[in-house]
This record gives structure tokens, sequence and C-alpha cells, in this order.
């Protein structure tokens, strides 16, 4: 049968302890560094975030801006055809008409 291992020495376990607080008042130190990098990069992203959207925004105008001129010129365009297509059967009706009047009268 086994006997149980001796309890360390009072000195070692205190040993023990001071080298893990001294470990957790490290880590304390690393996350205090870690929040102040944390809080200016918070601050950089907000306002990165900010000029995002404001350039989104100008992006948006100038589509909508962009569409609108587009459906003005396809319109123009329309317009155009139209009026080009009411010249062609003016000139139609001008030759029948000149035609008419050269060779009947």
């Amino acid at each position: 049968m086994r006997s149980r291992p001796l309890p360390l020495p009072v000195q070692l376990q205190c040993e023990r302890l001071s080298s893990g607080i001294a470990k957790l008042v490290e880590a304390a130190e690393q996350l205090d560094v870690l929040n102040e990098k944390l809080a200016t990069q918070r601050v950089a992203v907000v306002e990165k975030t900010a000029a995002c959207e404001a350039l989104l925004n100008d992006i948006t105008a100038a589509t909508l801006r962009t569409e609108d001129k587009k459906t003005l010129a396809v319109d123009k365009g329309k317009e155009a055809e139209d009026h080009s297509r009411a010249i062609e059967i003016e000139k139609v009706q001008i030759h029948s008409v000149s035609f008419y009047f050269s060779h009947f009268l």
C-alpha cells in the first residue's frame, strides 16, 4: 500500500503562491496596456466608420443623380426618335405633294 505524499512545506507553498500573484499582476498590467490600445482603436474605428458612411452617402447620391441623367437621356433619345419620324413623315408628305404638283399641274 502506498502512503500519501507529504504536504509541501509552507515555504514552498508561499513561493508558489507568490509566483502566481506575480503572474496575475503581470497579466493585469498587460490587460491595462491592451485596454488602452483597444480604446485608441475604437476611436479610430468610429472615425473610419463615419467616414465610410459619409462616402457611401456620397456614392448613393451620385448614383441617383447618374440614374436620373440616364433616364433623362433615354427620354430625350425617344423624343428625338419621335421628332425624326415626324420629320420623315413630313418629308414624304411634302415629296408627295411636290410630286403631285409637278406631274398633275
